[in-house]
Parts: C-alpha cells; structure tokens; sequence
C-alpha cells in the first residue's frame, strides 16, 4: 500500500513538472508598454476618461504612407475626457521620422502642427473649439517603428506644451507638464 502511494505521488509530481513551460508566466501577446497622455490644462490635471464602445479615451493615428484622403506622415495623437466632453489632441502634417526639440511655429522637422482643444459649455449647450496657436514646443525622445510583422510595436513618446486661443482671441488655454506614450503598430 505504501509502494503505491509513493508511485502514485511521484507520477502525480513528475506529470505536474513536465507541464510546466518556459512561458507560463507570460502573457499571451507582448507587453508593449503603457499608453499615455497626460497634462495639465491651465494648471489643472487632464484626466483621460474613454468609454468602450463609443468614445475613445486615448487617441493615436500615424500614416507613414498616404492612405484615402490622409496625407502620408500624418500624425494626431491625444486624449479624451468622456464624461466630460472634453478632447484635446495635436495633429502633425509631414512629421519626418527623427527625434529632438519641436517648435510649434516653426516646425524643423514637420510641415505644419495644429493642436486643437475643444469642450461643452454647459451653460450654452455649444462645443467650444480653441484651435489658434499661440506658443508651442514638443521634445521627442522616442519615435521608433516596428521593424516587421511580427515584431513588437515601436514607440512614439516625448513631452509638450502649448497655448491655444479661440478664433476670436477670448478664450484662451495653456497647457503645460505634457507627456505622452503610444505604440507604433507601423512598419516604416
């Protein structure tokens, strides 16, 4: 009796350990990284909120290549506030694949930037849009693509600041202490 409790034990033992992969502990697709934009937005912190199913909460499209009617080296990227509707996002036209110091006014490496912030009033019942620049700057650290297929994605992540003003000059906002992360699903 004690011989068969000791096979039955060490085929029990021996059988749990061959199950066991390398990967158990991994997950089952690679972890990328965290996904982030945060700011804040005349001192206070922006707070990304996106429901499933209708309203996203982070925000990221680039186009390496010309796609329908988007230009190629298109880029916008930013957050949403759902429960508020707020959204505030940063649209890139001709954005060269490079790093450093970005000035809004005078882009180095890209053709043009347009930040764009918009709200309800809920006193009016009407979307307010500020979208006129007055001052902007963005430090890329990182804009790394995807080698293939089958790599992990790259990385798109820097730091920003910027002012915006209604068309009429009334409204204004300043956004400060930006920082982003987003993957790169891209192969350029």
């Amino acid at each position: 009796m004690k011989n068969i409790l000791k096979i039955t034990l060490l085929a029990i033992s021996i059988l749990t350990l061959t199950q066991c992969k390398d990967d158990d502990d991994k997950p089952d697709k690679p972890n990328y990284g965290a996904e982030y934009f945060k700011c804040k937005v005349n001192g206070v912190e922006f707070q990304t909120l996106g429901y499933p199913f209708g309203c996203e909460g982070l925000i990221f499209y680039y186009y390496p290549e010309a796609y329908l009617t988007v230009a190629e080296k298109y880029m916008v990227f930013g957050s949403s506030n759902c429960s508020e509707k707020v959204n505030m996002s940063i649209r890139i036209d001709g954005l060269e694949h490079t790093t450093g110091i970005l000035d809004f006014l005078e882009p180095a490496f890209a053709d043009s930037i347009y930040p764009y912030y918009r709200y309800l009033d809920m006193e009016d019942s009407i979307y307010v849009k500020l979208e006129t620049l007055v001052d902007g700057e963005m430090k890329i650290i990182d804009f790394i693509p995807r080698q293939d297929g089958s790599s992990p994605y790259g990385t798109f992540k820097g730091t920003f600041h910027f002012t915006l003003t209604d068309s009429m000059g009334i409204d204004t906002i300043r956004v400060t202490d930006g920082s982003f992360r987003f993957d790169v699903p891209q192969i350029f």
